[in-house]
């Protein structure tokens, strides 16, 4: 059996065609990426305290209790 060409097909697109520099970055995400770029301390592993708390609300809002220990 004679094996086609890969390169013979062209593009297959379902759809619309995608937006040609990506997806807009809202203006409120711009300003804290930009704030956090200039931080020269990373976050220590696991996540810094705001995190944590932040996760712990999640799960417990779910019924399950979490403690940031």
């Amino acid at each position: 059996m004679r094996r086609t060409d890969p390169e013979g097909h062209g593009p297959v697109r379902y759809g619309p065609s995608l937006p040609e520099d990506g997806l807009p970055v809202p203006p409120e995400l711009t300003a804290v990426l930009a704030a956090a770029a200039a931080r020269a301390d990373g976050e220590p592993i696991g996540g810094g305290p705001e995190l944590i708390e932040a996760a712990c609300g999640y799960w417990e809002r779910r019924g399950l209790s979490a403690a940031p220990d």
